[in-house]
């Protein structure tokens, strides 16, 4: 989200999912150096905004305000950046093989409304007899038969 105008404490409060007055309060501690002041007019420029996104996120791993602010220091605005990048969404592994006994079957439809359903394992009699059955009770039936 970046502007050449800076964003309100409000904007930045927003989008780091705190409160202006928790923004105020870490600047308080030091944790980073304020815009300079200009009423409702103040505007934060990109460096502070990298810098509160940055300490919303130590926050959420777990980190208390003395050590975001050590870490912080220490840090450079490539850092920041990097530290808000979104992990990539997580590989999942391809389903297990299934443990259980699986047939394949082909369904015939004869008719509307009936259906003959053959294992593939059957063999060729099994298709034969199949055919013989679509030939028989099947020539009603629209569209292509599988056998």
């Amino acid at each position: 989200m970046p502007r050449n105008d800076g964003y309100t404490i409000g904007e930045i409060a927003e989008e780091a999912g705190v409160s202006e007055r928790t923004i105020r309060y870490w600047y308080t501690r030091d944790l980073f150096v304020p815009p300079p002041f200009a009423g409702p007019g103040t505007r934060y420029l990109r460096e502070h905004r990298l810098q509160i996104l940055s300490i919303q996120k130590l926050r959420e791993q777990g980190l208390k305000l003395p050590e975001i602010k050590r870490k912080l220091a220490t840090m450079s605005p490539a850092d920041m950046e990097a530290l808000l990048v979104p992990p990539p969404p997580a590989v999942r592994p391809p389903p297990p093989e299934p443990t259980y006994a699986a047939e394949r079957w082909e369904r015939v439809v004869l008719v509307p409304g009936l259906e003959l359903l053959v294992s593939s394992a059957g063999g060729p009699i099994l298709r034969q007899m199949a055919q013989q059955i679509v030939n028989h009770f099947g020539g009603a039936a629209p569209g292509p038969h599988p056998l």
